[in-house]
């Protein structure tokens, strides 16, 4: 997905960038425009969904995760190490979580989806594929996903990772709403995180330095 079209974990991902490290992931995206303008095929395939599908097997039908993540493992060998690091990080998440409450855990609007614009930079921001839960009547919590084990999720990351959520999702309580680091299995959610009411500003701004930095970057291929 390209820095024009991101996903919120891409958006995130480079905003916490800088330098060598930043230039290094621009590049990257350019080289995968130029090989999509020449009708040539993208990277290689996405091995996050596959996980995060069992993760929510796990949540909602008491699947094995650890049999599932195996299966995986035998398929791909060449993602043993991080199919094992995104296994121990979710359930190191889930434990605590899970022990908060009582009552079956079952889906709840599954394929909450939606966008949030960064006017100045003038790209759209894409959410989709949370983890949706409710328990009992009334507790419903979205959990968004981040992937990207470096950089990890720091909190000011977190705190444009939650204010996006909230301008993507208006109708729905703030307060659901929870980005998790599935690596490090730590979640961040509005009652513990103080996000302050510019943050969707300061995302904006960083993402035009990033959108600038991109365009110079571009020129080199010309």
């Amino acid at each position: 997905m390209s820095v024009h079209h991101p996903h919120l974990r891409k958006a995130l991902c480079l905003s916490m960038l800088n330098g060598a490290s930043l230039d290094r992931e621009l590049r990257k995206d350019i080289r995968q425009v130029i090989r999509k303008d020449e009708g040539q095929s993208g990277g290689g395939p996405d091995f996050h969904s596959p996980f995060w599908a069992d993760a929510k097997d796990f949540v909602f039908r008491d699947a094995n995760l650890g049999e599932a993540t195996e299966d995986r493992i035998e398929r791909n060998h060449n993602r043993e190490r991080l199919y094992r690091l995104l296994q121990g990080g979710f359930l190191r998440w889930w434990a605590p979580f899970r022990a908060q409450r009582n009552e079956p855990i079952r889906p709840y609007q599954e394929e909450l989806r939606g966008a949030c614009l960064l006017p100045g930079a003038n790209v759209e921001v894409k959410i989709q594929n949370l983890l949706s839960i409710s328990a009992g009547t009334s507790y419903h919590r979205f959990i968004y996903p981040y992937f990207t084990e470096e950089p990890g999720l720091t909190t000011h990351s977190a705190e444009f990772a939650l204010a996006t959520l909230r301008a993507a999702f208006p109708d729905d309580d703030p307060d659901c709403f929870m980005v998790l680091d599935v690596l490090r299995g730590r979640g961040f959610s509005f009652e513990h995180t103080n996000v302050p009411d510019g943050a969707i500003e300061q995302f904006d701004a960083r993402y035009q330095q990033i959108l600038r930095r991109w365009e110079l970057l571009r020129g080199e291929y010309r």
